[in-house]
């Protein structure tokens, strides 16, 4: 089974975006805001697969980050952002973000990316 976060403000759009990755209906969609990712990253009990961010900022972006090199993730996962910024964001945060593959959408902004397996000293 596929577990999917849908990250920020409640929107159709990433939601949207989730189906169209789903390779069946057996996913799990979890709703979070950003505010309380960090705290539910802590109590859930299973792999993230997918993490869906719509319209990130780069606030956001930075927050995420601070996430990704904690220990909240278990290996690779996918990480998709909608935003018209991420091309410059991928030489900016190149520890964090590794260009996989682009999915331009209607709006031309969608972007889909692969986070990096991180070592643990």
């Amino acid at each position: 089974m596929k577990v999917m976060l849908l990250v920020g403000a409640p929107r159709c759009g990433k939601t949207q975006l989730a189906l169209q990755m789903c390779e069946n209906k057996r996913s799990v969609f979890y709703d979070v805001r950003s505010s309380s990712l960090k705290s539910f990253l802590e109590h859930i009990d299973t792999n993230v697969d997918v993490m869906v961010f719509d319209d990130i900022p780069e606030w956001q972006l930075q927050y995420y980050e601070a996430l990704v090199r904690g220990d909240y993730f278990q290996g690779d996962f996918t990480v998709v952002l909608t935003t018209n910024y991420f091309p410059e964001w991928v030489t900016k945060y190149p520890d964090v973000l590794v260009l996989d593959e682009i999915g331009i959408k209607k709006n031309g902004s969608s972007v889909i990316a692969k986070v990096r397996n991180y070592e643990k000293c």
